[in-house]
């Protein structure tokens, strides 16, 4: 772990991705991409737009940030699509967009950071999932099986990399209130503690779960 590191975060526009980005560019370099970014090219915060189901869109950030900082210490993944409704009114099309951005756009990240951090030898992943990723609610089906999916593409990148140094986390909150004003709710400041309790483990340790709030 470096004092200073080198962050990209991927749905870092609005939500819970926003609120991370916001606390972290005072202490770190932060690249914050989503479909709705802008363009912001200063020195320590950058952003571009990024579709993270389209493979070309994930190489052109990571293209430009190591351009801009040579390095990429920690991933972070917080984009996702959630769509609730009863398990029989699900359309083919509603599938696919919940496994595109929650799956398909994951492990399109992680393919694309892994070579990066092989080369280092060190580098983070971090999911943001739910406490979904354990249970079944009414209404959640498709969404909770996309978590269940997201919490094995996490335990399977630490098989496989946790020795090269490698190492993924996930971070599941339960219902969150991004006001930060309801306390029987999760708040962005629960996640933040979790997120920065990971990100300042040493380089040889690694936290893979971190339940936040919510009942399993």
């Amino acid at each position: 772990m470096v004092e200073k590191m080198n962050i990209l975060i991927f749905g870092g526009t609005k939500g819970i991705g926003k609120e991370i980005a916001d606390a972290l560019k005072d202490k770190h370099n932060i690249y914050v991409c989503s479909k709705t970014a802008k363009i912001i090219q200063e020195d320590k915060f950058k952003s571009m737009p990024c579709d993270i189901t389209n493979e070309q869109d994930i190489k052109a950030v990571i293209s430009n940030f190591l351009l801009a900082w040579k390095r990429i210490d920690v991933v972070i993944n917080s984009a996702g699509v959630v769509l609730l409704k009863p398990f029989l009114e699900y359309t083919s099309e509603d599938i696919d967009s919940v496994f595109d951005t929650n799956i398909k756009g994951a492990c399109l990240i992680a393919t694309m950071a892994i070579p990066i951090f092989k080369i280092q030898k060190y580098g983070r992943i971090i999911h943001l999932g739910s406490t979904r990723s354990f249970t079944v609610a009414p209404n959640k089906s498709v969404y909770t099986m996309s978590k269940f999916a997201l919490r094995a593409l996490n335990k399977s990148i630490n098989l496989e990399f946790n020795k090269k140094g490698i190492y993924s986390s996930m971070i599941c909150p339960g219902r969150v209130d991004i006001t930060g004003v309801n306390p029987q709710l999760v708040s962005p400041k629960d996640i933040m503690k979790a997120l920065e309790k990971i990100i300042t483990l040493p380089n040889n340790i690694n936290i893979e779960e971190i339940i936040v709030g919510g009942m399993l």
